[in-house]
């Protein structure tokens, strides 16, 4: 009777280890079976001759349905000219806000505006 109990005792703990098992290597990301579909893998195409410098690569044959893509044009830097008249400065215009004093001469006022 004893070596039964020992058995099964035995078997359990042999079918707990395993789901601890399992559920650990779960967590870290490893599947327990492989799965029924292998991989994904792109084609790989072969890399090419690298060409002359500044010589445009050989285009690829068009795709229907895509369409082509624009070469790639930098923008035209114009170099800035300066300028050959130098602007003449403007004169300040001075404005008064606000009511002359009747008492003020004309003659002083318009020494100050000239």
């Amino acid at each position: 009777m004893l070596q039964v109990v020992r058995q099964r005792l035995s078997f359990q703990l042999v079918i707990i280890s395993c789901a601890a098992i399992s559920i650990m290597l779960l967590m870290c990301g490893i599947p327990r079976y492989a799965p029924p579909y292998g991989t994904m893998v792109r084609p790989v195409y072969p890399p090419r001759l690298p060409g002359a410098i500044n010589v445009l690569p050989v285009s690829r044959p068009p795709v229907a349905g895509i369409p082509p893509l624009r070469p790639i044009i930098p923008p035209v830097v114009r170099p800035v000219v300066p300028p050959s008249v130098t602007p003449a400065e403007k004169q300040h215009t001075t404005v008064y806000i606000g009511k002359i004093a009747p008492t003020v001469e004309n003659e002083f006022m318009l020494s100050l505006l000239k």
